[in-house]
């Protein structure tokens, strides 16, 4: 497996694991009062940035101690897993009542 691949898997397992606690704590404060779609957005959002510094760090050993270079690969994965998050929380905001502070 490439070391590019390595960093995907890392930053998607932290993902998946590290987004539940996220959004739970994300919960606490201001709570998802939607249905499914709006917590599963919320829930895609908070994952994709919980997955970001695990992914980075994962990109930085493997550059370190492997001496590839996936600096750039990182770059890339992160500009689209924020871009699934600005879509994620345009599809949250578009159907959670009342989304704003009061």
């Amino acid at each position: 497996m490439s070391n590019t691949a390595w960093m995907v898997l890392i930053g998607a397992a932290t993902a998946l694991v590290g987004g539940y606690f996220v959004a739970r704590q994300s919960n606490k404060f201001l709570p998802v009062r939607g249905r499914v779609i709006a917590q599963a957005a919320h829930y895609l959002a908070s994952a994709g940035m919980a997955g970001i510094p695990a992914a980075l760090l994962a990109a930085l050993a493997l550059t370190i101690f492997a001496g590839e270079n996936i600096l750039g690969d990182f770059v890339k994965y992160a500009l689209i897993t924020l871009a699934v998050v600005v879509v994620s929380l345009l599809a949250y905001a578009a159907v959670e009542p009342d989304s704003g502070p009061k």
